[in-house]
């Protein structure tokens, strides 16, 4: 198994089960998903729940795709493909897992910055304006 994923195209996930490429595609934007089997498209749906399935058939085999995000903190999807003696899973996150520990000084700024508009918020509307 293979894949991609990044911010603009979404999550690719690339499996090889009995000489056939399967290729799931899951946008971040549109909710589209789509799956194609040796560059031909079987499925297409858009979803924007929380779990996804496909089922389609390929070689005299009837294969079902489902996906569900497993970290919703750095965009992590689970893809797993299964059909006649095939189970394979994959997980691609958008971001890197330590995206939020190297970010943390980022994100403390962004929290004080966001407390001191909120209590400047509050003096301006218990003053009115006054100050």
């Amino acid at each position: 198994m293979r894949g991609i994923s990044n911010l603009f195209s979404g999550w690719w996930f690339y499996f090889v089960v009995q000489d056939h490429q399967i290729t799931v595609h899951l946008s971040a934007w549109s909710g589209r998903e789509r799956i194609w089997v040796d560059d031909q498209l079987v499925s297409k749906k858009f979803n924007f729940g929380f779990r996804s399935e496909h089922e389609f058939r390929a070689s005299d085999t009837v294969f079902r795709v489902t996906a569900h995000p497993t970290s919703y903190m750095i965009a992590e999807i689970e893809c797993k493909l299964v059909g006649d003696n095939v189970n394979e899973s994959a997980t691609l996150a958008l971001l890197p897992r330590n995206f939020w520990h190297l970010n943390g000084i980022f994100l403390k700024l962004l929290g004080v910055t966001v407390l001191a508009a909120f209590v400047s918020g509050i003096l301006v509307g218990i003053t009115g304006g006054v100050l």
